[in-house]
């Protein structure tokens, strides 16, 4: 069945917008610097013309683990939440890194976000070392 949000390559019409969703979601972060989300794949969902999720990502390769797709921003509109968006972005980040030969997911999130740790937890990413407020996560990027 065809998702009501699907993913697609972030353009460049989209960056003020993903930047408008990151600052919802991360209240008094600092702005992630210019070029960031092309330097870094960044995959969005857009309704109405409207960014309301997006995800970025990175590949590299870790020392004993290989070719590693690493998760970095995983954020969705307040308002557009409970609605899957953020499990589709990570199914399509997941697709997008084995695709590309990497084998293996490693992401943090905090350890209150039970939401994202759910998404990870399912897509078969289990948890590894605390890091401050934060916990590592390791998965395989195919879903078991």
């Amino acid at each position: 069945m065809k998702s009501l949000y699907p993913v697609n390559p972030m353009f460049f019409g989209d960056e003020k917008q993903v930047r408008e969703v990151y600052k919802l979601c991360n209240p008094g972060a600092v702005a992630r610097p210019p070029n960031w989300y092309f330097v870094h794949p960044t995959l969005v969902v857009v309704t109405d013309s409207i960014v309301v999720g997006f995800t970025s990502f990175t590949l590299t390769i870790i020392p004993g683990f290989g070719q590693t797709l690493y998760g970095m921003d995983m954020c969705v509109h307040p308002e557009y939440r409970g609605r899957g968006i953020a499990e589709n972005l990570h199914k399509e980040r997941l697709s997008v890194g084995h695709a590309a030969g990497a084998r293996i997911f490693m992401g943090t999130t905090q350890n209150d976000n039970r939401a994202m740790v759910k998404i990870l937890k399912k897509a078969g990413a289990h948890s590894c070392i605390p890091i401050g407020d934060d916990t590592l996560f390791v998965g395989p990027t195919k879903e078991r």
